[in-house]
């Protein structure tokens, strides 16, 4: 009997970090106790209408992606503690963070995006469900790479460069 090379991928294994720490000293901590979690990819156009074409035509100029997310209040949660510290604070200079996002699948893809280019903004803090809503807006330049998991904590290697320990 053949085997089928189809593999099913978990949602599980989408995985979202928050940078608690700094670009120096990442503190990464896992966006787990999302209920939300789906990467809009935010297609920005404009159209077109050439005098050869009898109809209007349709450009893609760049895509704007964010990631709306939607923590449960867990108190201890590493990404809930650091988030209430975020909304308590309401701070505009605080909203840059750093975001590192591993895609299921192999291999180990992932997309990072540095402190000076994603911006976190609070949407609202629920009681029903008990929940902060907040977006993740990728802005600027994001990193393409792959990732490894150890301990909990992720690794991310920039693609065409060298895995540490290699």
């Amino acid at each position: 009997m053949a085997t089928d090379p189809v593999k099913k991928l978990k949602r599980s294994e989408a995985i979202p970090f928050l940078n608690a720490g700094t670009v120096d000293a990442p503190v990464w901590v896992r966006a787990g106790r999302s209920t939300i979690c789906s990467i809009e990819f935010g297609a920005q156009t404009s159209d077109v209408d050439f005098i050869m074409y009898d109809s209007t035509q349709t450009e893609l100029d760049a895509y704007k992606p964010t990631i709306p997310l939607e923590q449960a209040i867990y108190e201890g949660d590493p990404c809930y503690d650091f988030l209430a510290e975020k909304v308590d604070a309401l701070d505009v200079a605080d909203a840059v963070i750093g975001f590192l996002f591993c895609f299921p699948g192999t291999p180990k893809k992932a997309w990072r995006v540095d402190e000076a280019q994603c911006v976190l903004t609070a949407e609202d803090f629920a009681g029903s469900p008990a929940a902060i809503t907040y977006t993740i807006n990728l802005n600027g330049e994001r990193q393409t790479g792959t990732y490894t998991i150890a301990d909990g904590v992720p690794t991310f290697t920039p693609a065409g460069a060298t895995p540490a320990g290699a």
